[in-house]
């Protein structure tokens, strides 16, 4: 190959990186996104859950259980079944090695031309 073809050749092999990178960013990004808003649900849930057990601890002082089951049931986070969300986050998700990749590549643009 001549000189030129090189070069062309390490752009567009960088632009490829380049693209990648950008794709892993964007997915990584939704992903993140996604996390996120499950998490405020979660928070939001619990805080009202923790609201209805104080409610549920003040109506426990009172001395008519009859009340107190009754108004115990009608706490709807109290009787509602709420699955439990596990989150797998790999923290190995880095894109060191594409940079490097992507560095090296410049580099020896730079140096070449």
């Amino acid at each position: 190959k001549s000189f030129a073809e090189l070069i062309q050749s390490m752009k567009d092999n960088q632009s490829k990186v380049t693209e990648l990178i950008q794709g892993q960013t964007e997915s990584a990004v939704k992903q993140a996104e996604g996390f996120i808003k499950t998490l405020q649900q979660e928070i939001t849930n619990m805080l009202t859950l923790g609201a209805d057990l104080q409610h549920l601890e003040l109506l426990s002082q009172t001395n008519n259980d009859v009340q107190f089951l009754e108004r115990a049931v009608s706490l709807p986070s109290l009787t509602e079944y709420k699955k439990p969300y596990v989150f797998l986050v790999c923290p190995y998700n880095s894109f060191e090695r594409d940079s490097m990749a992507v560095d090296e590549l410049i580099e020896k643009l730079n140096t070449t031309s």
